[in-house]
């Protein structure tokens, strides 16, 4: 039997890798037993190599819980894991949404400054607030400040 699963040993980072997963779920599930479900995931061991796998549901308010995306994990203690670590597709799915969102508000165009306190940057269409400040307003947390977003 071959490892199915050699191919999705790299950490899962992107939205893209993270969709191909839930694609390629269907197929890879018959190489895994369930150990311990939890909220919305669940440890895996794979019936190949006895390697341990996370499975999680990225759009869980789908009917069903909606496709499942998986991944590897190095737990020494899988009940601790699945009670206390970090939910990976949750991360890369809202860091996906919101640079969606960044990329809908557009560009500040002014002619108007942003109105926070203390801002000297321009205002974008249809906001008195820049694309920092519309993005909080909305979103009620912090601004991505990355590469692509300044």
């Amino acid at each position: 039997m071959t490892n199915q699963l050699q191919e999705f040993e790299e950490p899962l980072t992107s939205y893209s890798e993270m969709m191909r997963r839930c694609d390629r779920f269907p197929e890879i599930r018959q190489h895994l037993d369930v150990l311990e479900s939890g909220n919305w995931r669940s440890v895996s061991r794979s019936k190949i190599d006895g390697s341990l796998w996370a499975i999680e549901f990225p759009f869980g308010e789908m009917h069903g819980g909606g496709p499942s995306a998986f991944y590897r994990i190095y737990p020494e203690d899988t009940t601790e894991w699945l009670a206390g670590a970090p939910y990976i597709t949750t991360e890369i799915r809202a860091e996906k949404e919101d640079q969606d969102f960044i990329d809908v508000i557009g560009e500040e165009t002014g002619p108007e400054t942003c109105r926070r306190e203390g801002c000297t940057k321009l205002h974008v269409a249809y906001s008195v607030l820049c694309k920092k400040h519309h993005f909080e307003s909305i979103r009620n947390r912090p601004y991505p400040e990355n590469e692509k977003n300044g």
